[in-house]
């Protein structure tokens, strides 16, 4: 398992997720570089043998990934 689970809906049956990636690119959202490390966010369901599914984005936190997201 390459990512962290960030939160469990239970109702939607899904979990929002998180891996760290290498890059030379800056947030999304405020555009900082952290270091060239930032995160990937994403969606996994609670059903078996489901995938992740990715954003392209790549965010400095989980707030800047919600604030472009407007979540």
């Amino acid at each position: 398992m390459d990512y962290t689970v960030i939160s469990h809906d239970a109702f939607g049956r899904y979990e929002t997720i998180r891996r760290t990636v290498r890059t030379i690119d800056s947030c999304a959202n405020c555009g900082r570089r952290n270091t060239g490390r930032l995160y990937q966010y994403g969606s996994l369901s609670d059903g078996y043998g489901s995938r992740p599914n990715w954003q392209h984005e790549v965010f400095c936190d989980i707030d800047c990934m919600r604030i472009y997201h407007n979540v």
